[in-house]
């Protein structure tokens, strides 16, 4: 399965992160650590994620103002499972503590375009994630993905021709915009679009069925 998406908010995510320091787990092996953390090259499932995750998060050593960076972690292995609801469960959370988080907003917003659920809400957060990060790519894709499944293309295709402005080999944007043609009748530049996804990521395809998107 395509890493996809979550790869990248996790990412971007950590790209922020990194200067903050960790709290030392008393008691708890450094693998949990880099377990939780959603590195895409060290081979972790998902399943494992989650339980490192939650083993941090029921340690009782982590300060609070690190809990809303393992929530984040956990509930993006939630999503990669497929586990909606808990991943939202875990975004809720985190924002209750971080209530200024971009990440955070444009995380709970994919979750929901995602399932296909609630896309007023992820339409809202990603609207909210923008306000506070005005311009960034991934919320970008992730809210042209709401207006692509509201049916709404020439938003989608907007926010997508935005997204890769910044970011010319974002897959889940070439891709998105792609099929965002396809629907608006322009077969060439859709194919095209497509092509080049697939060229960058050969899951792609795959990865958006998934959600029950295809051309």
């Amino acid at each position: 399965m395509s890493r996809g998406k979550w790869t990248l908010l996790i990412a971007a995510a950590l790209s922020l992160l990194a200067a903050r320091p960790q709290p030392a787990l008393a008691g708890y092996p450094a693998y949990f650590e880099r377990e939780c953390s959603g590195d895409p090259d060290s081979g972790v499932s998902y399943e494992r994620a989650v339980n490192a995750c939650t083993r941090i998060l029921n340690s009782g050593d982590v300060a609070r103002r690190d809990v809303p960076y393992y929530l984040y972690q956990r509930g993006a292995a939630y999503g990669e499972l497929g586990q909606y609801e808990k991943a939202i469960a875990d975004f809720d959370t985190a924002l209750l503590i971080t209530p200024g988080d971009a990440n955070l907003y444009n995380a709970r917003c994919w979750a929901n375009a995602r399932s296909g659920r609630s896309l007023f809400t992820a339409l809202t957060d990603c609207d909210t994630s923008l306000q506070l990060r005005p311009g960034n790519p991934y919320a970008l894709d992730s809210r042209a993905f709401v207006y692509f499944r509201r049916g709404e293309y020439a938003q989608a295709r907007a926010d997508l021709d935005a997204a890769l402005a910044q970011k010319p080999k974002l897959a889940s944007s070439l891709y998105m915009r792609g099929l965002a043609r396809l629907k608006t009748g322009d077969k060439p530049g859709g194919d095209a679009d497509i092509a080049a996804a697939k060229a960058i990521d050969a899951k792609i395809a795959d990865t958006y069925s998934g959600y029950g998107v295809a051309p």
